[in-house]
């Protein structure tokens, strides 16, 4: 097993994992399998990172409720924030927009499903003395002038995963003014939603239509990222940020009850290119959001979709 170290390295550089680091989350999830058959569920916490392979196809059975809040994480110490304290993907807790922050600085904002091909903005974020957050449109950016700021000036961890923004100002109209809360998805301690998930034996499902599932979906009991495109292409992420290459990528289209998915490129073990995943799926429509219950029925590897997945944007 990696120590710690070697889990940040490969989480948080622009690098693929070296093959041996797949085979042994592998293992792991299937000593994570075998012990949920048996009623254990093993909780992995301080090496998240090495756990979250397994956890990218985990969670609750379909039968059963998904939380709707993740376990409640110890209080940051108020202090100055610093940059490895963002970076990842944050869901703003009552909109729709995604914030991806990487390690070198640079950010993505948009609230349409486009977060990793076309965001809204994107361009390079500091962090002030004051703990302000200032944000620097770059020609990357689709509605924003280059150089145009966006600025967080009252903005704190209140949990490691959950950031509080009292003040903004901006002079790009992508930026998000006034309060908000920030979720970090994939182990942070808020869900999109308000409630649980029921489960198939509570509520049915609707049918699911092509343009129910555009957009970014995630995994509220681990790791695990999902983006459906218009345009018929797909990607999934481990981890969430966006700085790490999918873990899959490929074609999607909607057949009855069904997803079909035929991947273009995989790192899931026992798979391949031209590979083809078939689920069925419906859509479990809640106060706040939308879920997404599916029941996989063809699989190449032995990394599965959720069981439930919540859409997060857009919302």
């Amino acid at each position: 097993m990696p120590d710690v170290q070697e889990v940040f390295r490969m989480a948080t550089q622009k690098v693929r994992p070296d093959e041996g680091f797949v085979d042994r989350q592998l293992e792991h999830q299937r000593r994570r399998s075998r012990n949920r058959r048996v009623g254990t569920y093993v909780l992995v916490g301080a090496i998240g990172i090495v756990g979250a392979i397994v956890a990218f196809s985990l969670g609750f059975r379909g039968d059963q409720q998904v939380p709707a809040t993740r376990p409640t994480q110890a209080p940051v110490v108020a202090e100055a924030l610093e940059l490895s304290d963002l970076v990842g993907v944050w869901f703003e807790v009552d909109g729709s927009h995604l914030l991806n922050i990487s390690r070198d600085g640079s950010y993505a904002l948009d609230d349409s499903g486009l977060l990793d091909t076309s965001p809204d903005d994107a361009g390079s974020v500091e962090i002030g003395d004051d703990g302000s957050i200032r944000f620097v449109s770059s020609a990357a950016s689709r509605e924003c002038t280059l150089g145009a700021t966006w600025v967080w000036r009252s903005a704190e961890l209140e949990q490691r995963g959950l950031l509080r923004v009292a003040e903004a100002d901006t002079a790009c109209p992508a930026g998000v003014l006034g309060s908000s809360s920030w979720g970090l998805v994939g182990g942070g301690p808020v869900s999109p939603l308000s409630e649980p998930v029921p489960g198939p034996d509570q509520r049915e499902g609707r049918p699911i239509t092509r343009d129910d599932l555009i957009g970014f979906w995630d995994n509220p009991n681990g790791p695990g990222l999902f983006r459906f495109s218009a345009d018929g292409t797909f990607a999934g992420y481990f981890p969430e940020s966006l700085d790490s290459p999918p873990l899959l990528t490929g074609t999607w289209e909607v057949r009855g009850n069904r997803i079909r998915q035929v991947f273009t490129s995989t790192r899931i073990p026992g798979c391949t290119a031209g590979d083809v995943e078939v689920f069925e799926a419906e859509l479990i429509e809640l106060a706040d959001g939308v879920a997404l219950r599916t029941n996989v029925l063809r699989s190449c590897g032995e990394i599965l979709p959720p069981p439930v997945q919540v859409r997060i944007s857009p919302r």
